[in-house]
């Protein structure tokens, strides 16, 4: 089938194609139990209707059998009625609500008609080389529904993943793993009671918290989230602990130091003074200030009142 899906062989005529068609509408009414309404909305995939087209590839009968089986399979298993999928709120919720529905009554039909089955698996094979999964190494480029049916038809149906489906399996198998399979497997006794099931389904979607309003566990999360922040709005606001000890401290040190504070405002009140006493006591020798440095100043006495002349004779010893 991999080398059918890789070098197309084209059915030529319109005949043919016709007849083709023809005969895959008739076997889907057949499994389905009731004609097929464009339209309907419990169906599932592409409808047959619609002119056949004038060329038919290898590929595209796979296509069209395993679409033609799967939505055959989901008029005969599936009631809408019960599922209330619109509830959901986001598309990423439907999407993975609806694939592991699929994969239910996929589930349902491969137990009496395994052709069914290959039919289907042998579609998702070429699904995914034609969405390119096969190449995906990041889980960003696979939507998590793709990967949701097969892995639920994995373990609902029992059929193992296409080769082509194997890279986006891997990439998914560990969220399906710890957030999927546990709450699936409680739903695998429920595959023909459809109600149970349908209510099993909508509470594993919404602990998957995937988007949108309908997902309990994000309604949950932004409202905690919501009120921690009123609350922190609320509450005081608590100073840091240097901040809170030097505020402390700053009137301690206003109120326990007045003679010092007293001090140091005379001194400055003194400093500002002095230029004005300078200069009234210009002449005064003791409060003569030096010349500035590097202008040429030398030393000189003050005064010469109080000296003392002596001989060097006399400095000597007579003896």
């Amino acid at each position: 089938m991999a080398n059918a899906c890789a070098h197309p062989r084209p059915t030529h005529g319109t005949g043919t194609t016709a007849v083709f068609v023809q005969a895959v509408d008739s076997t889907m009414r057949a499994i389905a139990g009731r004609t097929p309404i464009a339209g309907n909305p419990s169906a599932a995939g592409d409808t047959l209707a619609g002119p056949p087209p004038p060329l038919l590839t290898t590929a595209e009968i796979v296509r069209l059998r395993g679409r033609a089986d799967a939505q055959a399979l989901r008029l005969r298993y599936h009631d809408a009625r019960l599922h209330a999928v619109d509830e959901l709120g986001g598309k990423h919720a439907r999407a993975a609500y609806e694939a592991i529905e699929q994969a239910r009554v996929e589930a349902l039909g491969q137990r009496w008609m395994p052709g069914v089955d290959a039919n289907i698996t042998a579609m998702i094979d070429q699904h995914c080389r034609d969405r390119k999964f096969d190449r995906a190494t990041r889980r960003e480029q696979v939507p998590l529904a793709e990967a949701l049916r097969v892995l639920a038809r994995e373990r609902l149906c029992g059929s193992p993943p296409p080769p082509a489906a194997q890279a986006m399996v891997e990439l998914w198998r560990p969220f399906f793993d710890t957030r999927v399979a546990p709450r699936l497997d409680a739903l695998r006794a429920h595959l023909r009671e459809e109600r149970a099931f349908a209510a099993g389904l909508r509470e594993l979607i919404g602990a998957l918290d995937l988007d949108g309003p309908g997902s309990e566990t994000r309604e949950q999360r932004k409202l905690a989230h919501r009120e921690a922040a009123t609350g922190e709005e609320d509450a005081p606001q608590q100073p840091q602990a240097g901040g809170a000890a030097m505020s402390d401290a700053q009137p301690a040190l206003r109120q326990g130091a007045p003679g010092r504070c007293e001090g140091e405002r005379a001194a400055a009140a003194e400093l500002a003074a002095a230029p004005e006493r300078a200069d009234a006591d210009a002449g005064d020798p003791v409060r003569d200030r030096p010349p500035p440095r590097g202008q040429g100043a030398s030393y000189r006495a003050y005064t010469t009142a109080f000296d003392q002349t002596v001989d060097a004779e006399a400095l000597c010893d007579a003896s």
